[in-house]
């Protein structure tokens, strides 16, 4: 997202923040330390100044500013996107309710399988009984010829 911003502008708007702080603790320093032989004067130019580079700096990068703005309305305009795409899938995910009702579906065609089985298991030996029966008569007419 930054790799876009210029490395000479990063550096120009550190130098000024560096400015800004310079200038802070000069007044601080001025007002603390010397109380008496610093006038009213000396004290209001010297906010002014600093007033007066703060609103530069501010000036001179509201570009920067504005780009970062917006590329993070935009890229929360894109979340917000994903986000309601994914609610709106979640919406169609089956609940404890349909997962319970889903394993009792399987449990209970699980019983009718065994049941099959079993049933199977009878027409299985009821279709040997009928194979040897009919080998028999095979057998029988084959031995008549």
């Amino acid at each position: 997202m930054f790799a876009a911003i210029d490395k000479a502008l990063l550096y120009e708007i550190l130098r000024d923040l560096i400015m800004i702080l310079i200038w802070f603790f000069t007044f601080a320093f001025i007002y603390f330390s010397k109380k008496q032989s610093a006038t009213k004067t000396a004290m209001v130019d010297l906010d002014n100044k600093l007033n007066q580079k703060i609103d530069q700096v501010a000036h001179n990068h509201s570009d920067i500013i504005d780009k970062v703005t917006t590329s993070h309305a935009a890229r929360a305009q894109g979340h917000s996107e994903r986000l309601t795409q994914i609610e709106e899938q979640l919406r169609h995910i089956p609940d404890e309710n349909d997962i319970k009702a889903l394993t009792k579906t399987v449990s209970d065609f699980h019983g009718d399988l065994r049941e099959m089985t079993g049933n199977f298991q009878g027409l299985k030996e009821l279709f040997q009984a009928m194979d040897k029966q009919i080998s028999r008569i095979d057998d029988f007419l084959r031995v008549q010829k």
